[in-house]
C-alpha cells in the first residue's frame, strides 16, 4: 500500500520535472530564433571548383563520378546540392 502510493507521488514528482524542462527548452529555442541564432546543424558550403566543375558536368566533358569524386561528397549530398543549385540559378 505505502509503496504504491509512493510510486505514485515519485512518478508525479518526475512528470512535472519533465514537463517544466520542455517548457524551458521551447523558452530557450524561442529566444534564440528571436535573437536571429542559426538552430541545428551547420550548412556545407559548395567546394571552391565546384562551378567549373558543375559547368563541365552539365556541358557533357565530366563523368558524374569523376565529378563526385573531385568534390569529395556523397552521392546523394551531390544531388542534393545539384538542386539546390540550380533552384538559386533559376
Amino acid at each position: 500500500m505505502v509503496n504504491s502510493i509512493l510510486i505514485e507521488v515519485y512518478t508525479t514528482l518526475a512528470q512535472q520535472e519533465r514537463e517544466t524542462l520542455v517548457q524551458r527548452q521551447t523558452e530557450g529555442i524561442s529566444a534564440a530564433k528571436a535573437k536571429g541564432k542559426h538552430l541545428g546543424r551547420p550548412v556545407k558550403k559548395l567546394p571552391e571548383d565546384w562551378f567549373d566543375n558543375y559547368k563541365q558536368w552539365r556541358s557533357g566533358d565530366l563523368r558524374t563520378n569523376d565529378f563526385i569524386s573531385r568534390v569529395g561528397m556523397k552521392r546523394s549530398t551531390f544531388y542534393k546540392k545539384v538542386r539546390e543549385y540550380e533552384s538559386l540559378r533559376g
